[in-house]
């Protein structure tokens, strides 16, 4: 290609500019328009240009245009300058970067341009890790307002502003799984699990904390099993930090009564939940929260073993802490109406469960919507009830309602779906 046809085809490729816009036409200019830089600025690029030269030669090559190449340079030299002239007047050292680049200092206009970044990426983290805590403050708040969902929202901006503060993550995660999403919940409290191990190693309360909640999800998902491995693991660090009688060796013990429970073996869970009652009584006395939920679990327990009188006295004590603990209308308050309703179910008097039952229902759609798996058991129990009471078209439409939301929240393989797909097949065509 001739140099007549190779000046056609630069002319003929558009510019590409990259970060800050900056006028170059305000810069010095000598008489024939060439932006103008300092001698030793220029004496600078030139040096630059000569090494390079030399270089290129040990491999037979040359640059093909010295002049045009100078020309790039002396532009982007003016364009840096003016960018941190703009800056110069509130950034000390974009001043320095600026002095030393007109005086042909590269490498000390470097330093002092690194001092900045570094000086204002250590500000932004100061400004992010203030922002998350400002958002993990506003979660903790709307939860005490029993706004989940906006609880989730700040969560969510704290994990991400501080993606390595385990405990942003874990309650994070804890927050999707209350809210129905226990798969999505698993990914983000094996995160706070990889960061707890790295920074405390294997055998740390915190560590126990991750792995407890990660039982606690697969228990959601039905996978009991794996659920069981997690709390195992968190009961034997827990009790090496703490000793026999720690409430966090009760919450392990109840955690691991509720897989016996679901596994079949109620006897077992009975055993793994007196353990807990007695070190949290001990440790709070016998109306606070931990000692309602362990009366709960027993109380389930009992219903399992055909003995629903036993049951619901452990069902009205736990309502009765919760409701002086909570208020009337927390989600653990509709937890125990469901209970006592399930009782009285059991106990052939399916109009006062089904008034339970809706209390219940209320107070979750108050606290959650009406798309969360809480609400959905609720709405299966009410459909099983109206057919105990002759009632299958009512039933369906409940069932229905609580299939869909576990379908959305769980997938078609979850227990819960199948067990409700299977009761909405039977009714419609006649067999149950």
């Amino acid at each position: 290609m001739s140099k007549k046809d190779k000046d056609s085809a630069k002319e003929n490729i558009p510019a590409i500019s990259a970060g800050r816009d900056v006028n170059i036409y305000n810069a010095p200019r000598d008489e024939h328009g060439n932006p103008v830089i300092s001698e030793k600025a220029m004496a600078r690029l030139l040096k630059n240009l000569d090494e390079k030269d030399g270089q290129l030669e040990e491999k037979d090559f040359q640059l093909s245009d010295k002049q045009t190449e100078l020309d790039r340079l002396v532009e982007k030299h003016v364009e840096l300058s003016l960018a941190l002239r703009e800056r110069e007047d509130t950034d000390d050292f974009a001043a320095k970067a600026r002095a030393r680049l007109d005086e042909g200092d590269l490498e000390g206009a470097e330093k002092f341009l690194m001092q900045s970044y570094e000086s204002n990426m250590a500000g932004l983290d100061e400004q992010r890790k203030a922002a998350a805590e400002d958002a993990f403050e506003l979660a903790k708040l709307k939860v005490l307002q029993l706004e989940y969902r906006e609880a989730l929202a700040y969560y969510e901006k704290a994990a991400k502003l501080s993606h390595e503060n385990a405990l942003y993550l874990n309650n994070y995660a804890y927050q999707l799984h209350e809210l129905g999403e226990p798969k999505k919940a698993i990914g983000y409290f094996e995160q706070a699990l990889e960061i707890d191990k790295a920074a405390y190693g294997d055998n740390h309360p915190h560590v126990a904390t991750s792995l407890s909640n990660i039982g606690s999800a697969w228990h959601g998902l039905g996978e009991h099993g794996k659920a069981l491995e997690y709390y195992e693991q968190s009961l034997k660090i827990n009790k090496k930090a703490y000793g026999e009688k720690h409430p966090n060796v009760a919450i392990d013990l109840n955690n691991i009564g509720g897989v016996c429970h679901y596994l079949g073996e109620p006897k077992n869970a009975i055993g793994y939940y007196e353990q807990s009652l007695e070190i949290n009584i001990g440790a709070y006395g016998d109306k606070h929260p931990h000692v309602a939920t362990t009366f709960n679990k027993i109380g389930e327990a009992w219903r399992v073993l055909g003995e629903p009188k036993k049951a619901i006295g452990y069902f009205e004590q736990a309502l009765e802490i919760d409701k002086a603990a909570y208020g009337e209308k927390h989600p653990h308050v509709a937890i125990r109406l469901n209970n006592i309703g399930s009782v009285w179910l059991d106990l052939g008097e399916p109009k006062k469960a089904i008034g339970y039952y809706e209390q219940a229902l209320e107070i979750y759609k108050g606290a959650y919507g009406d798309k969360h798996p809480h609400g959905a058991v609720t709405l299966h129990n009410i459909g099983m009830t109206w057919k105990a009471l002759g009632e299958p078209k009512e039933a369906i439409g409940y069932y229905e309602r609580a299939f869909e939301i576990f379908m959305n929240s769980y997938g078609e393989e979850h227990p819960y779906a199948k067990s409700l797909k299977k009761k909405l097949d039977d009714l419609s065509s006649g067999t149950e």
